[in-house]
């Protein structure tokens, strides 16, 4: 069974973590008093920054390197399931931290990633808040998805790896 090379794992795994750390402070932000929270959701937004960039890295990266195949014999539903849920995660780690740029943008206080250069904000919102709902619609829901596809992509890989015990996941993954 082939691997996943050294630069997708990598990658896999710094945004899993960062991932998991940004759905922790996403909810701490919402539930913490009002000066905390302001502390946590700039670093909810500073992670989503780090997260895009590493995204588009990823999806370079995957373009141009195609992933080992899956073993002989899977059945089509399987692959079917496979491709449709790292589609989808690949597409909500895009759209959650572009729409959460749009609400901090839209706010407009300027913002520096750790310290080391600021983030720029490409335009203002105005007095027509149509596209800050339509965003924050967008990031909320698309982070209960985010969050019932993880289940998804982590019951799969549990499943591969203690229920079937194929080494899929641990001879490709890790």
């Amino acid at each position: 069974m082939t691997r996943y090379d050294s630069v997708a794992r990598l990658l896999h795994w710094a945004v899993a973590l960062l991932v998991l750390a940004q759905l922790g402070l996403g909810y701490v932000a919402d539930w913490a008093a009002r000066p905390v929270a302001a502390w946590f959701f700039t670093q909810h937004v500073r992670i989503g920054v780090l997260i895009l960039s590493l995204m588009c890295l990823r999806l370079l990266w995957r373009l141009s390197h195609r992933p080992p195949p899956l073993p002989p014999g899977t059945p089509r539903w399987q692959l079917g399931a496979a491709m449709g849920v790292h589609l989808s995660l690949y597409l909500l780690l895009l759209i959650l931290p572009l729409s959460g740029y749009v609400l901090w943008a839209w706010i407009g206080r300027p913002l520096d990633w750790f310290g080391l250069f600021p983030i720029p904000i490409l335009f203002e919102g105005g007095e027509d808040e149509t596209w800050r709902s339509i965003a924050g619609y967008t990031h909320s829901y698309a982070g209960y998805v985010l969050i019932a596809l993880l289940l998804t992509h982590i019951g799969a890989a549990l499943w591969h790896e203690f229920v079937k015990r194929d080494r899929l996941i641990s001879a490709r993954m890790l």
